[in-house]
């Protein structure tokens, strides 16, 4: 029985394909690393604004304010002191 040759290249495309596919992942969870702790920052700016919310119910303003930063860091992506206007 004759071996094909055309198994040998096969198998180095395979292991070539498995490459780009651990580099993409890698490349992808690099850009994760980057984007989650902006995305925690504003989780947590958003807790403290309804833990602020429910126990001081008089500082209201606070609260807002501080759910607007969070919300802009989720969705505009844009620096919170541009998007929001705080009056005391």
């Amino acid at each position: 029985m004759e071996v094909f040759p055309i198994t040998i290249p096969c198998f180095s495309t395979a292991i070539l394909g498995f490459g780009i596919l651990i580099l993409r992942l890698g490349i992808a969870i690099l850009g994760l690393g980057i984007a989650l702790p902006s995305f925690v920052i504003a989780l947590l700016c958003l807790e403290l604004a309804i833990s602020t919310a429910k126990t001081q119910f008089w500082q209201r303003k606070d609260a807002i304010y501080l759910s607007k930063i969070a919300l802009s860091g989720i969705f505009d992506r844009k620096d919170p002191s541009e998007s929001v206007i705080y009056s005391s």
